[in-house]
């Protein structure tokens, strides 16, 4: 396929923004818990557990397309904060389950209000029917591509 190819252009276009704004929103998590370690990786980890509930460091690896190595880091920086423990798999002994804490769900409470608040003090360029549309939008070219590397993996 050329680069010339509309279907490229928009990709690349959303690929582009969609780093763009990662980094952006990035930056504002960290001035909004600056106080806080609250790193990307930690809130969005504890986020994805608790929506989840109890999973192994590889399916976690595997739902955010990481290593099972990046996942360790950041599940053994949150365990010693207390926010995840291990516990027993019985579907694997070798694998453990990581479980949020209930100190780790007050954490990541905490850094949601803190959000709340600052987002609930903005005006946004865009309608909130805009707003979920774009969530609609990226969890279905997200989903796509989740898909699509399945699929060329096999």
């Amino acid at each position: 396929m050329s680069k010339n190819n509309p279907k490229v252009q928009s990709c690349q276009a959303l690929l582009a923004e969609s780093v763009s704004l990662y980094q952006e929103l990035r930056g504002l998590s960290q001035r909004v818990h600056q106080d806080d370690e609250a790193t990307t990786a930690r809130s969005g980890l504890v986020r994805s557990l608790i929506l989840g509930g109890p999973q192994t460091v590889p399916e976690l690896a595997r739902s955010r397309s990481i290593t099972r190595q990046s996942v360790q880091q950041v599940v053994n920086q949150l365990k010693e904060r207390g926010y995840v423990e291990t516990q027993e798999n019985v579907e694997h002994r070798r694998s453990y389950l990581i479980v949020v804490t209930e100190s780790g769900r007050a954490w990541f409470d905490q850094l949601v209000e803190r959000e709340a608040e600052y987002l609930s003090g903005l005006e946004l360029p865009l309608s909130v029917q805009e707003v979920w549309g774009l969530v609609v939008g990226l969890r279905k070219m997200k989903d796509f591509f989740a898909i699509s590397a399945l699929e060329k993996a096999k």
